[in-house]
């Protein structure tokens, strides 16, 4: 990660905060460390627009649990 404008990289979404917010979800993913959404880092997301002015944004995450139940039919084993 770079601090630099040359650092940049191109992300598809519907404004400036939803692509920090989908930088955030890949640099996690792809660092396999999850140190943004277990709240280790915060770091700070500039994004700009084609050539545009940049705009900071901090970005946080949480864990979300999951759970799942599956019904098991009478005579299967569980």
């Amino acid at each position: 990660m770079g601090s630099e404008r040359e650092d940049a990289c191109e992300i598809e979404a519907h404004d400036a905060e939803s692509a920090a917010q989908e930088w955030a979800e890949e640099e996690d993913c792809n660092s396999a460390e999850y140190s943004i959404v277990s709240g280790r880092e915060e770091p700070t997301v500039c994004v700009a627009e084609g050539d545009g002015p940049e705009q900071q944004f901090i970005v946080r995450g949480e864990s979300v649990p999951y759970y799942y139940a599956t019904a098991i039919l009478a005579g299967e084993p569980s």
